[in-house]
């Protein structure tokens, strides 16, 4: 059957300004429709939520690198009934780093854990997924984090096509989804395309442009 894309919008898990490079897109993951990325060099990089929501699992306790029983995550559920996945994040990294709860709100953009390799990931990186539970009451299975659902392709706030592509490098955009506006000021004409892009690329519409 095919894939759906995503209903809602979603930015990159990682905080504005960050490099980041796409390993595996909905096409070459395995399984497919999930993202493997990872920031380009230094670290330790920030994981951040892709959109606004509730915080409903988080498993941190882990620090092995390999094993899908040792995986790290956190999941969100958005108000459009859609959560979001971020796997192999470091230790403590979310409940203490990060200071978040399971039913925590949070928005899009905030910390919620640190990149890392842990359970069935090889290398720093952030899976990152968007997936509909068939039953919210019972939505994944806890050893690794697996949602029961169904998978979507994630519709990505900033980008050309809306969709992230393998092998591909990206600088974060500032523009997170949800936002009742966003406003840029003094833009220079060369950069008033990208930014307009951005903002069109994320679901906002412009009302106002005064040149």
């Amino acid at each position: 059957a095919a894939v759906s894309q995503s209903q809602g919008f979603y930015s990159f898990p990682y905080e504005a300004g960050t490099t980041v490079h796409v390993t595996n897109d909905h096409l070459t993951h395995s399984p497919k429709t999930r993202i493997d990325m990872s920031g380009t060099s230094g670290g330790p990089y920030h994981v951040v939520a892709a959109a606004a929501g509730e915080v409903m699992f988080i498993e941190d306790s882990h620090n092995v690198n390999g094993g899908c029983a040792n995986n790290n995550y956190v999941w969100i559920a958005h108000a459009n009934g859609e959560w979001t996945k971020y796997s192999h994040i470091a230790q403590n990294s979310a409940n203490g780093t990060a200071g978040i709860d399971e039913g925590d709100w949070v928005e899009a953009g905030q910390f919620i854990g640190i990149e890392s390799d842990i359970g069935c990931a090889s290398g720093d990186h952030v899976h990152f997924e968007v997936a509909v539970p068939n039953d919210p009451s019972d939505p994944i299975d806890p050893v690794g984090g697996y949602i029961k659902g169904i998978n979507l392709i994630p519709k990505v706030c900033g980008i050309a096509g809306q969709t992230f592509v393998a092998g591909q490098n990206y600088v974060v955009p500032d523009v997170r989804p949800g936002g009742s506006e966003y406003a840029r000021h003094g833009l220079t004409d060369s950069a008033f395309q990208g930014v307009f892009d951005a903002a069109t690329n994320c679901g906002y519409e412009m009302v106002w442009n005064d040149g």
